[in-house]
């Protein structure tokens, strides 16, 4: 009678260690599926500037988990469009390259790199600007993505006027609650001829301003670039008051050697800044770009946007 209660729960102990297998191997494969079905992509969310002239082309990154998918092949993608999450607008752009560039890490993960090159079809009458933009890509079996971005400033010119020659430019970078900002730029600008009269000079982002109203007139750009602001200004000054920015009314007729705060509509930490000089030759209006420049490297983390997509 032991012998077969001894033998009875030895198949029960066989069985529920049976069970037990099966179980797990279940879990794992369940787990396993799930995790080879979930791609993860990362953005990287920054300031964009783009200067709409000739080939109308500006390029943003990508990165994703596998290498060789389909939502990072051009062929795959039905449309693209930038999208405005504030104020909902839309606006199509044409994808033209899908390019792999290398590999990333980030928090112990291996991603693979790739370069988004975009046509941009239309033109503005001026600057649009995107505070809290995203990348959408609609895909040719229905599937849509949808990236955030940062923001993006667009300005459409047909106008490549040189008239003001650009010696020197250097940005002036102070630090507040522990993180580098750029606070002014050191302007050393020449007209090219004697009737030059620059009327203003405006920044191509919607985060940031110059604050024409307290620009002064240096000696010399030999400054150093970490110079405390209210030293150059002889005078206290806060980057991120709210101020009436002004503009200017100068003679280019001899060098001139101009340092410009910048003043913050949102405290964002801005390393990449292009502008557009507005000035008056022979009393006719005409601007000049000043194309999209790095003042310098912030030693911050980027914020990194994970984006997970779970696909059948």
């Amino acid at each position: 009678m032991n012998f077969v209660k001894k033998l009875f729960k030895e198949k029960i102990d066989y069985i529920l260690l049976i069970l037990f297998i099966l179980s797990t191997t279940i879990t794992l494969f369940i787990f396993y599926y799930r995790n080879t079905q979930k791609l993860v992509f990362l953005t990287i969310s920054d300031n964009y500037s783009v200067i709409v002239n000739e080939d109308n082309l500006f390029s943003l990154n990508i990165k994703c988990s596998r290498q060789d998918t389909m939502y990072m092949n051009k062929e795959m993608v039905d449309s693209t469009y930038i999208l405005d999450y504030t104020t909902q607008d839309t606006y199509l752009i044409e994808l033209k390259d899908i390019k792999y560039i290398d590999r990333y890490s980030y928090e112990q993960d291996s991603y693979y790199d790739y370069n988004l090159t975009f046509y941009i079809p239309f033109q503005s009458n001026g600057e649009i600007e995107l505070k809290n933009f995203y990348l959408i890509i609609n895909y040719l079996n229905d599937e849509s993505l949808n990236f955030k971005m940062g923001s993006l400033s667009i300005l459409s010119t047909n106008d490549l006027s040189s008239d003001i020659l650009i010696k020197n430019m250097k940005g002036i970078v102070n630090v507040y609650d522990e993180k580098q900002y750029l606070v002014g730029i050191i302007f050393d600008i020449e007209g090219l001829e004697n009737s030059i009269e620059v009327i203003n000079i405006l920044t191509i982002s919607g985060i940031v301003d110059l604050n024409l109203n307290k620009t002064v007139v240096l000696e010399s750009h030999d400054i150093l670039a970490t110079t405390i602001i209210d030293d150059l200004l002889d005078a206290p000054y806060d980057p991120f008051e709210k101020t009436n920015k002004g503009k200017l009314n100068m003679d280019l007729d001899q060098e001139q050697i101009l340092l410009i705060p910048l003043s913050y509509n949102e405290k964002i930490q801005i390393k990449t800044l292009g502008f557009m000089i507005e000035y008056l030759k022979n009393g006719e209006y005409h601007y000049q770009l000043v194309y999209p420049f790095m003042f310098f490297n912030t030693n911050t983390e980027s914020i990194v946007e994970k984006f997970e997509y779970d696909y059948n």
